[in-house]
């Protein structure tokens, strides 16, 4: 309760003083590292920013700029959040802590435009087809930025890694176990220089969205609002389409390109006529990787109660530890805190 009240005080300080939301969150984040530097601990980061609409206190330098005030604003988010990345660095190396930390630094999706913003202005998705929304690499192509003095080596890689790998990876790091049902794979031996990472067979991604914005509709060939669905393997990458709004649609109602990544980075030569048998693999593969159910395997404590919890009456509490990770635990503790009374 206290730190309850601790925070709901930092939230009315920030009301008073007009300060910005990402202002508000950098200052909770870089409070939660000193707490904690003694102590394992993860921080799960989001400073909503960049984002619509550009508001931000200061444009800075870009003050001068003959740009809309949009893109000012935009600007000067972007420019809020690497100085951000760098305040949490700084935290990291003054509290000593630097070398035993792993800071990760990824977006959600490509350039948007929304609220007036031009990302054509900033060459925001360089080569690549597509904004948010797109299922083209514009859209869904984002930089993936591993940070770790004495442990993370200078470099690139060019393995494809989805965000669903950020918790498996975490979890090796961390020494501890990952649920096995999940679709990430870790990329930790990838940090440590290592080109031995696993690999996934093949990357998928399905869009239902109604919302639509003009650079991201034009480059959808006007398709901004239909079903969408992708799939990349190796260096093919097949998109598709559905006139309606339904998933179980025959394939052959389907629109689908095909597009050559180690040839054709920009998706601009659309090669499935030529190459029908690539096609057929690639649909089946989207396909089988739609799922209607998804039943996850038991994985950390589930409680149950059996009967009112009264003050001054017995209860029973029944708890479950499902291990629906790879290895077995051992020396699992289980402690249950209730209030006095």
């Amino acid at each position: 309760m206290a730190q309850r009240r601790e925070g709901d005080d930092r939230r009315q300080r920030g009301r008073r003083e007009g300060r910005l939301r990402p202002q508000l969150i950098e200052q909770r984040a870089l409070d939660f590292i000193g707490d904690h530097a003694a102590e394992p601990f993860l921080l799960f980061l989001t400073p909503t920013v960049p984002h619509a609409p550009s508001d931000i206190p200061d444009v800075g330098a870009y003050a001068s700029r003959t740009w809309t005030q949009q893109n000012k604003g935009h600007a000067a988010q972007i420019t809020y959040f690497d100085t951000l990345v760098g305040k949490v660095t700084d935290r990291l190396r003054a509290l000593g802590i630097a070398e035993n930390t792993v800071v990760l630094v990824t977006s959600d999706n490509g350039p948007h435009e929304e609220g007036g913003v031009n990302p054509d202005l900033f060459d925001a998705n360089g080569p690549l087809r597509g904004y948010k929304r797109n299922l083209y690499e514009g859209g869904i192509r984002v930089p993936l930025i591993a940070w770790s003095p004495g442990r993370i080596g200078a470099g690139t890689s060019s393995r494809p890694t989805p965000l669903t790998d950020v918790l498996p990876t975490l979890a090796e790091l961390g020494g501890a176990p990952a649920p096995t049902d999940v679709d990430g794979l870790s990329a930790a031996p990838l940090l440590a220089g290592s080109a031995n990472a696993a690999r996934h067979n093949h990357l998928y991604w399905f869009r239902d969205e109604r919302g639509v914005t003009s650079r991201a509709n034009a480059q959808d060939g006007g398709r901004a609002t239909w079903l969408a669905e992708a799939v990349r393997k190796d260096d093919w990458k097949a998109v598709r389409f559905a006139p309606v709004r339904d998933h179980a649609l025959p394939d052959v109602q389907w629109q689908v390109e095909l597009y050559d990544l180690a040839s054709d980075l920009g998706e601009q030569r659309d090669v499935a006529a030529a190459n029908p048998s690539v096609v057929t693999g690639l649909v089946a593969l989207m396909r089988s990787s739609w799922a209607d159910t998804y039943v996850r395997k038991p994985f950390g404590v589930r409680t149950q109660i059996q009967g009112p919890a009264v003050p001054g009456q017995a209860f029973t509490v029944t708890a479950t530890l499902g291990n629906g990770s790879g290895k077995p635990w051992t020396g699992a503790l289980l402690a249950l805190r209730a209030p006095v009374g």
